[in-house]
Formats: structure tokens, sequence, C-alpha cells
């Protein structure tokens, strides 16, 4: 009897406890189910991310509002000495000295077709004024006009290969004995901040603690289309002669304070040569966006297209934002 009745007991609390177990397996699933975290979602070729509401990644990213900046500027660029002027021990006139046996053969090119051009064109007037006077022949005037037009095309190319090279030949002849042109590769996209007569600091790698001073004088007359950059000249005084043409440093050219639209540095990212950021477009949306860059300073970028006063930019989490963009 005690045995049956022991059954009974161990039946009853077993359908008591049944329904029990069953519902906390039901709300263990559900508590599962609901931790599944919705994916961030990346469209148009990495342009737009959208992160789910209260996605923990968007602790990682900082905003702040583009805005115009007061900013002194700087521009560092590579640089080398091209030529140097001195004065001759044997004439009046000034030696040419050049970085490179080239350009110092080509220069010696360039005097000779000026002389050419010079004589065939006093050839061509007296040519003219015999003609007028009907001591020569028409075809003397025509050997004459065909000759001149030869020796001007070759000076015309041997001008234009040497301006080409960073070389101004009437601003050569300018320039006082006791100086030296540096060249600067300048970028493109940082011609407009450049202008004549701006203030410029050579550090040469051959006197690392010196800084010898000097002045924009003109800025070059061609793209190189392999680097996107065109050459400054700089003049520095050389009285002492310790700088010499071939050697290498950076100069340091100073601009002007200006108020400008600028965005930090560090949320900028650079892709293939294209520079972008991320503008805020929602409460867990943003969108890459590429931008055109100017000058910059150490702490910043200057905008030229690309962004207005007031939109909003990611400034912090931009590693995230970059591999979730560009899949990496």
């Amino acid at each position: 009897m005690k045995i049956i009745l022991l059954i009974l007991f161990v039946m009853m609390i077993a359908v008591i406890t049944l329904p029990m177990i069953s519902c906390n397996k039901s709300d263990s699933q559900a508590a599962g189910n609901s931790s599944i975290e919705i994916p961030t979602k990346v469209t148009n070729d990495g342009t737009d991310i959208l992160f789910p509401p209260g996605s923990p990644q968007l602790q990682w990213i900082e905003t702040d509002s583009v805005k115009f900046q007061t900013l002194h500027l700087n521009i560092t660029a590579p640089a080398h000495i091209a030529a140097s002027v001195v004065p001759s021990e044997f004439g009046s006139s000034n030696l040419y000295l050049f970085e490179s046996q080239d350009v110092t053969q080509l220069y010696a090119d360039f005097v000779k077709s000026a002389s050419a051009a010079d004589r065939t064109s006093r050839q061509l007037e007296r040519m003219k004024d015999l003609h007028a006077h009907m001591a020569v022949a028409e075809k003397d005037v025509v050997d004459a006009q065909h000759e001149n037009a030869e020796a001007q095309a070759d000076l015309a190319e041997k001008e234009s290969r040497l301006r080409a090279a960073g070389i101004d030949p009437k601003a050569l002849h300018e320039t006082p004995a006791g100086s030296v042109w540096v060249l600067a590769d300048i970028p493109e996209n940082k011609l407009s901040s450049v202008h004549a007569h701006a203030s410029a600091q050579l550090i040469c790698n051959s006197f690392p603690n010196e800084t010898f001073q000097g002045f924009v004088v003109a800025l070059g007359d061609v793209v190189d289309p392999s680097t996107r950059t065109v050459k400054a000249r700089i003049v520095l005084p050389n009285t002492t002669r310790v700088l010499k043409p071939g050697m290498f440093g950076n100069i340091i050219i100073n601009e002007t304070t200006q108020r400008a639209l600028a965005v930090p540095r560090n949320a900028v990212v650079t892709v293939q040569g294209k520079s972008y950021i991320f503008k805020q477009v929602g409460a867990e949306s943003f969108r890459r966006m590429a931008i055109q860059i100017g000058s910059e300073t150490q702490d910043f970028y200057l905008v030229s297209t690309g962004l207005h006063p007031g939109d909003k930019i990611a400034t912090g989490g931009i590693v995230l934002l970059k591999g979730l963009s560009f899949g990496y």
C-alpha cells in the first residue's frame, strides 16, 4: 500500500513540474532569438552604410560639424638646387652652373640657337633693304626668310625644353651672381596657394641643422604628367657658395593666414589616390563622399569641393567605416 501511494505522489509531482519546465524552455528560446544581431547594411557599392538601431558599433563613431577655420598654412615640398649663378673669373658676364651635364648641354645649345636666330634676323632685314633698293633678287629675300624661320623654330624648341626642365633662360640672365635656383615640386591641387614673392625656407639634406631663406619668384609652365606637380622656382642668396647644384632637400613655403572650409586630417581616408570622408545622413547611417582637398596644416585639410558648412562627418571610428565601405 505504501508503495502504491509513493508511486502516485511521484506522478503528481511530474504532472505539476512538466508545464513549468516547458514554459522555462520556451522563455529561454525566446531570449536566445532576441539576442540575434541584425547585420550592418552596406549598399551602393560601399557608398551607403546603415547600422541597426542600438548597434554597439555606433559607440565607436564620433562626429563633428564641418565649419570654416582660420588657419596659417605652410606648404612643404621636395626640392633640389637646379642652378647656381657665379661671376666669371675671365670676363664680365656670369657663369651658370647646372645640376646635370644634360641641362648644361641644353643651355649651351640654346645659346647657340639664340645667336643663330639673331644673326638670321639681321640678315633677313639686310636682304629686305637690299631688295628694296633693287640690289638683290627676290629669291635672296625668300632664302633669308626660310633660314630665319628655321633658326627661330630651333630656338623655340631649345627654349621649350629648358622651360620644361624648370629653367627660364631670360630670368636666369636677370638673376644676380651669388644666387642659386631651387626647384620645388608643388602638387597641382596646391598651386592656388602658392604666390610669387612668398617667403620660403630651404632645409638642405647636406646641412640639416641650417635653414636658408629665400622667396618664390615664379611657377613652372607645365604640369608633370607622371607626378602631377608643377615646379616652383625659389631664389636663395649663396654668397658663401655652400649650396651646390644637385643638392636635395625640402622647401617650406609660407602662406598667409586664411579662413577656409576645413576638416580634421583623421576624418579623411585615401584610397587609390582619391580622398573620402563619411558624412552622417541619419541617426544610424553614413555616406561615403569623395572630396577635393587643397592645402593642409598639421591638423586640418582644406576642402575645395564636396562639403558644405554644417555637414556632419565622422571624425572617429574611421577604420570601422573604411573597412565596411571598401571591404577591408
